[in-house]
């Protein structure tokens, strides 16, 4: 749904499942100037969804791109809410 969303969005450019050296984002939408890597938990925090940003360096694809990195980390309940239910933005 998220992808559907950020797609309607036509000046922007958003990939899933994008590579990287040590893995691959959820969501990676690009700007004009930012480019947003976003980590999806399930029934997770998240937290863990940015330390995975961090731990497998997500970013560092971003380097020499001259746009604001910014990191998303999003958490999902399925058991109970089937909602977004927390995210943290850095």
């Amino acid at each position: 749904m998220l992808y559907i969303i950020f797609a309607l969005l036509t000046d922007y450019r958003i990939l899933v499942e994008q590579r990287t050296a040590k893995g691959r984002t959820d969501i990676t939408l690009e700007t004009h100037d930012h480019v947003f890597i976003m980590e999806l938990k399930f029934d997770k925090s998240a937290n863990e969804a940015l330390e995975q940003i961090e731990a497998k360096r997500y970013a560092d694809a971003f380097a020499l791109s001259g746009k604001k990195v910014v990191k998303v980390g999003i958490a999902f309940s399925v058991k109970d809410e089937r909602n977004i239910t927390e995210w943290i933005i850095r």
